[in-house]
């Protein structure tokens, strides 16, 4: 989803409603309130497949090749919107990269 697609969507919602979060396996009552937004520029999303299985994941540093096993891996940097529901591992210096590997 864009930020685009958001606010349109949000257009039409009170803007006194609470905005909550559910994971995709979460049930109803596991909801959380977002209660931060931080913006981004320049993460890293990330697609491609390891084995037989397509994977994508999204991680705020710089591309790095993947170890043997992965193939067809497509690297694209975005601008991005993390919502959350307190603070974040975010507002700390970033020292992990995609294998686990300290960078900084």
């Amino acid at each position: 989803m864009t930020v685009s697609e958001l606010l349109e969507a949000l257009a039409r919602v009170d803007p006194r409603s609470h905005v909550l979060y559910m994971s995709q396996t979460a049930d109803a009552d596991e909801a959380d309130e977002v209660l931060e937004l931080q913006a981004y520029q320049a993460w890293t999303y990330e697609r491609g497949c390891y084995g037989r299985h397509p994977y994508s994941v999204w991680y705020p540093f710089e591309p790095e090749p993947r170890k043997e096993g992965y193939h067809s891996v497509v690297y694209q940097s975005v601008s991005v919107v993390v919502l959350s529901d307190g603070q974040t591992n975010l507002r700390f210096p970033l020292n992990g990269g995609p294998d686990g590997d300290q960078r900084r």
